[in-house]
Order: C-alpha cells, then structure tokens, then sequence
C-alpha cells in the first residue's frame, strides 16, 4: 500500500497543549472507537503502526527507551514494515556526497578505503528532518 507521506504532527497540531492532555483524549478516542469496533487489541496495533508511519522513515515509537518492557510490547504489536514506511529517507536512502558510497551501502574512508561505523555527516545533513537527526545506531533523535 502506498501512500503519500504525511507530516509528522506536533502537539499543537492535534489541539493539546500538553503531553497529558494528548493521552487523555487518546485514551478517550481509543474508548470510543472500542465500543463501535470491540476488537480494542486490534485497535491498539493499528493505531500503533500507523503512528509508527507517521514518524520519520527509521524511527520508532520506542526510540526513546528501547528495550523498556513498554518498548517491548509496543514492538509486538506494530507492523514490521511500519518503521520502513514513514516519510522522507535515511541517510542510507541516499548516495553520499563525500565518498560516492551508494544508496543502502555504508560510507568508507576515501584515504584508506576502511568502512565507517557511521554515514558522513554531509549525507546526514541531507536528510534531516523536523529538526531531528539521524544515527543508525539509534534512529532519528
């Protein structure tokens, strides 16, 4: 299925002034939609995976505490593929300005042809988004 990209929205896009106000009226929409629709789980996992496609493509809903036992269980209950759905690309989406490393391979060293552990920070920088950076060892931050 494919689908336009959607921006990410902010608080203030979804009329909450705090994070507390915007579980509440989660949690209220989530009580309303389970007592037309009773498969409440079923709910859950989608809402989960499509809040995961909202986010910036390689990042999660867990990245802020992974391997949490929240985190955990919201991995179960997202699709796989979400995380690879959301909008824009990672730096390894891209080709690397400085060393010419190809979309979905890592960036070497141009001197001495050693693999770096991390993209270059110009191939970064064409990916940023909403003011997020990207870190293969830890999604968007």
């Amino acid at each position: 299925m494919t689908t336009a990209p959607k921006p990410t929205p902010s608080l203030e896009d979804c009329q909450a002034e705090t994070a507390s106000e915007a579980i509440e009226r989660a949690a209220a929409l989530l009580a309303a939609a389970t007592m037309a629709h009773p498969d409440g789980a079923e709910l859950v996992a989608l809402i989960a995976t499509e809040a995961t496609r909202l986010l910036p493509r390689g990042m999660s809903l867990v990245d802020g505490r992974p391997g949490s036992w929240e985190a955990s269980l919201v991995e179960q209950l997202v699709e796989p593929t979400a995380v690879s759905d959301g909008p824009g690309p990672t730096p390894l989406d891209l080709e690397c300005p400085r060393c010419s490393a190809p979309a979905g391979q890592g960036c070497w060293n141009p001197r001495t042809y050693v693999d770096n552990r991390h993209p270059h920070r110009e191939r970064v920088a064409e990916t940023k988004m909403n003011d997020l950076t990207f870190s293969p060892e830890y999604g968007w931050w």
